[in-house]
């Protein structure tokens, strides 16, 4: 559960456990749950745990994750780089450090070129 939360406050750049209700730190998170149910054999409670919270704002953060996707394309991709992360977390020859600046180059090149096709 350590290398989930470590790749999203890396990503983010914020502290999980911070009690902000900041949208920021609130998506982070859900994500957080998400990622920790889904790669990880913990239950409710023990995610939870880590953030000092309790079972069921894992599961509300987990069941509203899909409608906040919906809305959010930024947060979209971000969510799946930070599943594809945590898919591979586990190969010894990955450098988080490069692939978090390779993935911000990408947004901003992916940004500068939308702003392009604005203007046509």
């Amino acid at each position: 559960m350590d290398i989930y939360r470590d790749i999203i406050e890396r990503f983010y750049n914020i502290k999980l456990d911070n009690k902000s209700r900041e949208r920021k730190y609130v998506y982070a998170r859900a994500i957080y749950y998400y990622v920790c149910r889904k790669y990880s054999n913990y239950n409710l409670a023990q995610i939870g745990k880590s953030l000092n919270k309790n079972h069921a704002t894992v599961l509300h953060g987990i069941r509203e994750l899909p409608h906040i996707l919906k809305f959010d394309k930024k947060l979209k991709q971000d969510f799946f780089f930070i599943c594809e992360l945590c898919n591979f977390h586990n190969k010894p020859d990955m450098d988080l450090e490069e692939l978090l600046h390779k993935y911000n180059a990408l947004v901003i090149k992916y940004d500068i070129l939308k702003e392009k096709c604005k203007k046509r």
